[in-house]
């Protein structure tokens, strides 16, 4: 119950923030890319940028998260690959269900983050910090910020 009322829109600044970074120009292709080519998490991307608009250092502790990877690994790597393998084309009402219960399932993976790490104290993180533990090739994501 607690995780479900942290993915409400209203209650979750993390999601809303995910929103808006996600719709950047060409922000989710370079996240998707990073998904797609290096296994990035996308959630876990944006939550370090969050953290670091906050001035939270993310450290490697942060990210075992039992609650989150058990929701990445039972429900939104799942509905992602089935809505892969969907025709968008041919197949368009399942495809777009699919993406629907997908971002249900992100939202809630990013309410489960939000509860872990909303707390946490200012101590300075930053971006680089940050992303550097989730990628090398984390410049493309910063150029793009610096850009709006």
């Amino acid at each position: 119950m607690a995780a479900q009322c942290a993915t409400d829109t209203g209650n979750n600044p993390l999601w809303d923030y995910a929103l808006g970074v996600y719709s950047l120009p060409g922000m989710a292709n370079e996240l998707l890319r990073l998904q797609d080519t290096q296994d990035c998490d996308v959630l876990w991307l944006l939550t370090a940028l969050w953290l670091a608009e906050k001035g939270v250092t993310l450290t490697a502790a942060d990210l075992v998260n039992t609650e989150y990877d058990t929701c990445r690994r039972e429900r939104i790597l799942p509905l992602r690959a089935q809505r892969r393998a969907c025709d968008k084309h041919h197949q368009r009402d399942e495809y777009d269900a699919l993406k629907t219960a997908e971002l249900d399932a992100e939202r809630e993976g990013l309410g489960l983050l939000f509860q872990a790490l909303s707390d946490r104290p200012q101590d300075g993180g930053g971006r680089q910090h940050n992303l550097s533990l989730l990628t090398s090739d984390y410049q493309p994501l910063l150029a793009l910020l610096e850009h709006h």
